[in-house]
């Protein structure tokens, strides 16, 4: 084998070995998926519990405030 062919089976290899370790490690974070307070600003002004409610329903478990002071 010479390295021509040697060159895109490491790269190969590598990119494959990135794809499932990533792919991997969103399947076990799938569980824990959180939301910005900021991408519902405008409903959250409005409704507080209504729109916890929503974003429950939507299956995030937990939110991220951002800007309390």
């Amino acid at each position: 084998m010479n390295k021509r062919n040697l060159i895109p089976i490491v790269l190969f290899i590598a990119v494959a070995s990135l794809t499932f370790s990533v792919l991997y490690s969103c399947k076990q974070a799938g569980k824990n998926i959180g939301l910005q307070l900021y991408s519902v600003r405008d409903s959250i002004v409005k409704d507080v519990p209504g729109t916890i409610a929503k974003v429950s329903k939507m299956g995030y478990t937990f939110v991220e405030t951002g800007g309390l002071q």
